[in-house]
């Protein structure tokens, strides 16, 4: 094992612990997200807003994904924002957020400039009466 692969462990361990988690267990998933070689994760907050039609209007198109460490963010200084561009559209939209675990861990290696290569990226449910829609991506770490 490398120094900075060592190194990279102890910080995500240390971010969870921060956020809650017992020393034991954040080293046991420091491990995991450290060793592997792309997560996949759900897209937190699609429901707020107008994300609902955004997420029915790129259902099923090819899309392009950035990832965006809010820093202002009130409620979570480690948020990180998901942003979508689809064929057909006029822009990046917004669709929710990295769930606050995983941000703990993403940001700052944003902040260093890491391509984190947001690749797949898809709609989930169903977009009728008590359903609502979701979406997922893969991020190689």
């Amino acid at each position: 094992m490398t120094r900075n692969s060592k190194s990279r462990v102890m910080t995500i361990a240390n971010k969870l612990v921060g956020k809650g988690y017992s020393r034991r267990l954040a080293m046991v998933k420091a491990w995991i997200i450290a060793k592997a070689e792309r997560l996949s994760v759900r897209v937190a907050g699609t429901s707020f807003g107008d994300r609902q039609n955004i997420l029915k209007a790129i259902d099923g198109k090819p899309a392009q994904i950035k990832l965006k460490h809010e820093t202002d963010n009130l409620a979570d200084r480690n948020a990180v924002s998901v942003w979508v561009f689809a064929e057909g559209t006029r822009g990046y939209y917004k669709v929710g957020y990295l769930p606050k675990l995983v941000a703990a861990v993403i940001a700052p290696l944003l902040d260093k400039g890491v391509d984190l290569n947001p690749d797949s990226f898809h709609v989930t449910g169903a977009f009728r009466a008590g359903f609502s829609l979701g979406a997922r991506l893969q991020l190689a770490v």
